[in-house]
Order: structure tokens, then C-alpha cells, then sequence
């Protein structure tokens, strides 16, 4: 089962969860930080209502945004279907990433 994420947590427990100790999600969410910390945790909690943690952080930089990291804020920005839709396909995992609502349905893509 998924871990929350709520705003009592610390940075350093915030990024734990969502990067799931996968090298290319930290790299991504540092880059993201690094911009703008406080517009960056913003689009951190989006991935998190995503359901997009971990390597599925890193396919949908690398795969569907070809690591150009601003396409990537923009389709987290606007809840692209068209990545999830990528994301789930090269995950094959019981956690689907959704367009939105993963914050409060528990992350199971329901």
C-alpha cells in the first residue's frame, strides 16, 4: 500500500516517499527543486496525486518527455493523460498512475 504524504512531514521524508530510493526520481525531483523549491514541491505534490513515484518519475521524464524537464513540469501541470497512459504501459504495476485523485483514493488507480 502506498505511503501518505502530509504536510507535517519533513523535506527529506517527503522525498524519501516519492523517490522510492530510485536514482533517476531523485535526479529529477532535485532538478525540479533546484528551479524553484517552492513551485517545485508543488509539482512534487502533483506527482504524488498522480500516483507517479519512484521509476515511474523516471519514465515519464526520460521516455515520454525525452528528459526535457520543462515538457515534463507541463504535463504534470496539465494531468496528461497521454503520460499516464505511457507510464502504466512501461510499469506493468498494480499501482497505476492516474491523471489526479491518487492523494485521496489510496493510489491504487481506481
Amino acid at each position: 500500500m502506498r505511503e501518505k504524504i502530509n504536510l507535517r512531514m519533513n523535506f527529506q521524508e517527503i522525498m524519501r516517499i516519492m523517490c522510492e530510493g530510485n536514482p533517476g526520481a531523485i535526479e529529477v525531483t532535485c532538478r525540479i527543486l533546484q528551479e524553484d523549491h517552492m513551485k517545485g514541491m508543488f509539482v512534487i505534490l502533483g506527482l504524488d496525486d498522480m500516483n507517479i513515484r519512484g521509476s515511474k518519475i523516471w519514465v515519464g521524464f526520460k521516455d515520454f518527455c525525452n528528459s526535457d524537464l520543462k515538457v515534463f513540469k507541463e504535463n504534470i501541470h496539465e494531468r496528461s493523460a497521454e503520460m499516464v497512459k505511457c507510464i502504466n504501459e512501461y510499469s506493468g504495476s498494480k499501482e497505476l498512475a492516474v491523471t489526479q485523485g491518487a492523494s485521496f483514493r489510496g493510489g491504487h488507480g481506481l
